[in-house]
């Protein structure tokens, strides 16, 4: 059986390619950022947001969580007092 190749993702290829393209523009005085995207065949959106410092897939900061881990405990007691008493639980309760 042939081994597979180690191709990185298209996305993660293309997060790499704009990495380098945010260092070499950081290096001149006045980069024009859409003509060099243009000219390597980047995304022009995602180099600009990666030139000036913002976030893409795989660095963009983690959504916070609905429910504190103390209210998640007591939800989940609270489900699983109505469970024993012989209730049901439907979203409506959950909610």
């Amino acid at each position: 059986m042939a081994k597979k190749s180690r191709k990185l993702p298209v996305y993660d290829q293309s997060v790499t390619n704009i990495n380098k393209a945010v260092k070499y523009l950081k290096t001149l005085p006045n980069p024009s950022v859409r003509s060099y995207a243009e000219v390597n065949n980047l995304p022009y959106q995602r180099l600009l947001r990666a030139y000036k410092g913002g976030h893409n897939k795989k660095t963009r900061p983690k959504p916070k969580p609905l429910l504190t881990d103390d209210q998640e405990l007591a939800l989940k007691q609270f489900l699983d007092t109505i469970n024993d008493i012989g209730f049901g639980i439907h979203k409506d309760l959950v909610a």
